[in-house]
């Protein structure tokens, strides 16, 4: 998806995302922070900030240092920018800025994160390179990302129902309501290894939530805007959001949907 695509999503759904989304990780932004061991004093860079929930928790946690958030939304940047100052975060700043093309000087940053992004990005070898041209030597990355897994309840219902559809999928279109491709974790080490970086953690996570479809389908809307209909018939695409709540109340009037990922700290290598 183009660049343009992603930030008009997410200008759309900046809040949508903070109220329904933010919440649902904040156990993964603390095993992330657990794992950094953040001794207080470290220069802090995340890209796609988003909503900036875990820049805040980073920038709570130093003393000395300070974080940068950057991502392509100017939505999500005016968001978060309002809720650390709410807070009173001297410590913290957040940017508009493309996570391809980074405009920073080289070894500038101790620590890079990033939360359910990497799945959006199509060169990945590319966005790591600028990554470990950023930090410093030694410095670390730290990444939370989904798993083919992730979802996995609601994203084979859909496929199921598309299946009716498959005259209407241009060649191109991916079976996919969230996301471009979602990579497994053996795949983000190849990755990582060949950007020269070394694996200090690796923590896979699956747990079950029991919510409502409602509440589900609002997630899947805030993180995708819904482009996974927009090529399509507008009465053809109420058919389809209708056909997928139907198949996902065949199992429950509630959705027990999976949650998972990996959580990754790896040290840039000399």
């Amino acid at each position: 998806m183009e660049q343009n695509k992603i930030r008009e999503i997410y200008n759309r759904t900046a809040r949508q995302y903070e109220e329904l989304v933010t919440p649902c990780k904040a156990c993964q932004y603390m095993i992330l922070l657990h794992e950094l061991k953040l001794k207080g004093t470290e220069r802090v860079l995340e890209l796609g900030s988003g909503p900036g929930q875990l820049s805040i928790e980073i920038a709570k946690r130093l003393n000395g240092g300070r974080v940068t958030g950057l991502d392509i939304s100017e939505e999500m940047v005016k968001l978060a920018s309002r809720k650390a100052e709410e807070r009173g975060l001297k410590n913290l700043d957040f940017r508009v800025g493309d996570i391809s093309d980074l405009h920073v000087e080289d070894k500038t940053f101790d620590i890079c994160v990033n939360s359910y992004l990497i799945h959006w990005i199509r060169d990945i070898p590319l966005f790591l390179q600028n990554i470990r041209r950023v930090l410093k030597d030694g410095g670390r990355l730290g990444i939370i990302s989904p798993s083919t897994e992730w979802y996995g309840e609601i994203r084979q219902a859909y496929r199921k129902v598309m299946e009716h559809y498959r005259e209407y999928l241009p060649e191109h279109a991916l079976i996919e309501p969230i996301g471009i491709k979602i990579r497994t974790e053996e795949e983000l080490h190849d990755l990582l290894s060949a950007a020269e970086f070394k694996i200090e953690k690796s923590i896979a996570f699956r747990f079950r939530e029991a919510i409502s479809i409602e509440e589900c389908f609002g997630r899947v809307a805030a993180k995708s805007g819904e482009e996974y209909l927009s090529f399509l018939p507008d009465d053809i695409s109420a058919n389809i959001k209708n056909e997928l709540h139907e198949e996902i109340m065949r199992a429950a009037s509630n959705l027990n949907t999976t949650e998972s990922g990996y959580i990754i700290v790896a040290t840039r290598g000399d």
